[in-house]
């Protein structure tokens, strides 16, 4: 496995939205890696902050959870 990467502040704030709305949903990482179709370890990385999530990922999560993709970006900078 590589080395993790350090996250930006907007990367750690959609990371930080991320994990609220996993509570608001009853999401956990077993969960949400289903959902998603990503590997639980994948998923793991991005939840614990060791890696960021894609805008890809992003887009899933919008549509997953029924929140604009713009919404994550915007609750980033306000949680950072």
């Amino acid at each position: 496995m590589s080395k993790p990467t350090q996250l930006s502040e907007t990367e750690k704030g959609v990371r930080d939205f991320i994990r609220a709305q996993m509570g608001l949903h009853g999401e956990n990482g077993f969960s949400l890696s289903k959902k998603t179709g990503r590997s639980y370890t994948y998923t793991r990385e991005r939840v614990e902050g060791l890696r960021a999530w894609t805008i890809a990922d992003v887009d899933t999560l919008s549509a997953l959870w029924g929140i604009p993709v713009l919404e994550f970006f915007s609750q980033a900078v306000k949680l950072r």
